[in-house]
C-alpha cells in the first residue's frame, strides 16, 4: 500500500517544523515512541495480518506533471516478497518501464534503452521493493526516533526520523488525529547521484477493500508530480510473470 508511494520519487520538504517536545520515548528504548506510531498506522489501515495476506497487487493511477503539462497513465504490479514492475504510458514517447525481480533492478526507456541498476541504486531498489516494508519496519528502518510535532501538508503530525537499512536518512510524518502516514522527506537515489525529495499524501480512500493513499504530491528537485490512484486489486489469479523483460536479460547475458 504505502510502499507504492515509497517506490515513487519524493520531493523537497514542504513542512514547517515546530518547537514542540521531542515526544515521550522510553529513555531505555528511543525507538519505542516511534514504534507506537508505526503500529497505530498499521492498525488504522487494517492490521498487520490483513496486510500480510496480500500476496500480489496491481494498482492503476493517473500521474500529472503540472509544470510540463503532461498526463501519464501508470500501472504498478507487486508480488511477494519483492518483485515489481511499473509501466508509464508517456505521450509521444510510449511505454517507460522499471522493475525489480530475482535480484535485478532494471529500467527500460524507448529513448535511452535498457539499463540495469548497480551499486547503491540497486541496493535501495531491493529494499524499497519489499512488500513487507511497513509490516517489518523494525528491519527496514533500523533507526527510528520521534523528534517533535509540526504541520506537514497542512496536517498536525508527529515527525519520526528514520534511517533505512541501506543507510539513507528519512523523515516520516504521522497524523496526530488519525494515525495515518502522511508522507516522507529525505534523500532519494537517482542515476548520477542523490536528490532531496518529499511526498505528501493529500487523501485516503477505500480502494479494493483497503484504505489507500489515493492522492499524493511528490517533488524531486524542480520536478513536481501529482499521483491519483484509480484502481487497486489484490490476490489476483493468473498474476503476470514479473521476470525482467528480454531486453534486460540480453544485457545480463552480454555481460557474462
Amino acid at each position: 500500500m504505502i510502499r507504492v508511494l515509497v517506490l515513487a520519487l519524493l520531493a523537497l520538504p514542504a513542512c514547517k517544523k515546530s518547537d514542540g517536545p521531542a515526544g515521550s520515548a522510553d529513555a531505555r528504548d528511543p525507538s519505542a515512541a516511534a514504534d507506537a506510531l508505526f503500529d497505530r498506522f498499521l492498525e488504522a489501515t487494517g492490521g498487520v495480518e490483513a496486510s500480510r495476506a496480500v500476496q500480489n497487487q496491481v494498482a492503476e493511477a493517473v500521474v500529472t506533471l503540472p509544470a510540463q503539462g503532461l498526463t501519464l497513465s501508470m500501472t504498478l504490479w507487486t508480488e511477494r516478497p519483492d518483485r515489481s514492475r511499473i509501466d508509464f504510458q508517456v505521450p509521444m514517447l510510449g511505454k517507460v518501464s522499471s522493475g525489480y525481480a530475482d535480484g535485478i533492478a532494471w529500467e527500460l526507456n524507448p529513448m535511452l534503452g535498457p539499463r540495469i541498476l548497480d551499486g547503491r541504486e540497486a541496493e535501495e531498489a531491493a529494499r524499497r521493493n519489499r512488500m513487507d516494508l511497513f509490516e517489518d519496519y523494525r528491519i527496514h528502518y533500523p533507526k527510528r526516533v520521534v523528534v517533535g510535532k509540526l504541520e506537514f501538508g497542512g496536517v498536525p503530525c508527529t515527525q519520526v526520523e528514520v534511517e533505512t537499512s541501506t543507510g539513507l536518512p528519512t523523515s516520516m510524518f504521522f497524523a496526530d488525529e488519525t494515525g495515518l502516514w502522511m508522507g516522507m522527506s529525505g534523500v532519494g537515489l537517482v542515476q548520477g547521484g542523490e536528490v532531496e525529495a518529499t511526498t505528501v499524501v493529500e487523501q485516503y480512500a477505500q480502494l479494493g477493500g483497503t484504505l489507500y493513499p489515493v492522492l499524493s504530491r511528490q517533488q524531486a528537485g524542480p520536478i513536481e508530480t501529482v499521483t491519483r490512484f484509480t484502481k487497486v486489486e489484490s490476490n489476483i489469479e493468473g498474476f503476470p510473470d514479473l521476470t525482467p523483460p528480454p531486453e534486460i536479460l540480453e544485457l545480463l547475458e552480454g555481460g557474462e
